[in-house]
């Protein structure tokens, strides 16, 4: 069994490796799908993002993990439907999804009907990636919400924004 972890990771935090971890564990073959949500401004790149990421699955030693990146024009539901890929998983922060994974998946269905959305509730890491990103703004401290690994580099790169 396949699934792809679908999100923009700006910046990749605990919360998203605890899902990581769980879905390498559950699932075959996982691809990390970097993305960039048409309504959010980023102020780092993907290849950026995904640097991240790669030092995050090297530390983690996960092997059945892989990165995908966006390309202009990609659509999820298309991706998924060439790599023969049914489930997407998102992370979810609470049981009741929010207007916007409704509309993604109502979206995504409208053009892939063979979509299963496996929705992650995190419950030891319930923060957003804006508040995260607040954090890092006001020079808090964000330990325990990245990995340490990376900690440093993502306070130097998202000091000035998205």
């Amino acid at each position: 069994m396949k699934a792809i972890y679908l999100g923009s990771f700006s910046p990749i935090h605990n919360g998203h490796i605890e899902i990581i971890k769980y879905i390498s564990s559950a699932y075959d073959e996982v691809i990390i799908f970097i993305a960039n949500n048409e309504e959010t401004k980023y102020s780092k790149t993907l290849l950026e993002r995904a640097d991240l990421i790669k030092k995050v699955l090297s530390e983690l030693g996960l092997k059945n993990i892989k990165l995908m990146i966006q390309k202009p024009g990609d659509l999820m539901p298309k991706i998924a439907f060439e790599l023969n890929i049914e489930t997407i998983v998102r992370r979810a922060l609470n049981k009741d999804l929010n207007s916007y994974e409704k509309d993604l998946s109502e979206k995504y269905l409208d053009i892939n009907d063979n979509l299963i959305f496996n929705y992650v509730i995190n419950y030891e890491y319930k923060f957003t990636t804006k508040e995260l990103i607040q954090k890092i703004k006001n020079k808090e401290d964000i330990r325990g919400m990245v990995p340490e690994v990376i900690r440093r580099e993502i306070q130097e790169l998202w000091k000035g924004g998205n």
